[in-house]
């Protein structure tokens, strides 16, 4: 899945091979780290080092217009409860954005919790206190943290395939 998203965000490539100087696309794989949290539940660490449990997420919001893109592209629409108002506004996506609930990001808790989100994704920059209390709400969030290209897509989108379950 990962890989299908990852050409899909790419788009095609031109045959002019004299115009497109291709290399192959790599990311670091430090980027990605899973471990095993204390009650043997398996976890992805997100950019900020916190420890996200891998589950079967349901109710998945996002709190960044990546975060919008890469869910529209990477989960099943049943899943997805929110996405960003920012996101449908500006987003040349926003047609897929559909009736779901629209956030502002990790300020929104109490709609999150009305809307009995399990997992925010999102690219936080903010104040760490943002993120605490929206986990203090009992959602999990994690944190795909600064964006620089293809470095940082490339494992941003194996992080959000790892956390709906289809790595491949």
């Amino acid at each position: 899945l990962a890989g299908v998203v990852l050409v899909s965000v790419l788009g095609a490539r031109s045959s002019d091979a004299t115009a497109i100087e291709t290399r192959p696309l790599t990311a670091p794989a430090a980027k990605i780290h899973l471990t095993t949290l204390g009650d043997g539940r398996q976890a992805i660490v997100d950019a900020g080092g916190q420890a996200v449990p891998l589950s079967d997420y349901q109710r998945i919001a996002a709190g960044s217009i990546v975060a919008d893109e890469l869910l529209l592209a990477l989960a099943e629409p049943a899943r997805i409860v929110a996405l960003t108002h920012y996101g449908r506004v500006n987003s040349r996506s926003a047609h897929l954005f559909g009736y779901r609930v629209e956030i502002d990001g990790p300020a929104d808790v109490e709609l999150m919790r009305k809307h009995r989100v399990g997992l925010l994704v999102l690219n936080h920059f903010g104040a760490p206190a943002e993120l605490a209390r929206v986990r203090d709400a009992g959602i999990e969030v994690f944190n795909l943290g600064e964006m620089r290209g293809i470095v940082t897509l490339v494992p941003n989108i194996e992080s959000v395939a790892i956390l709906l379950g289809d790595r491949e």
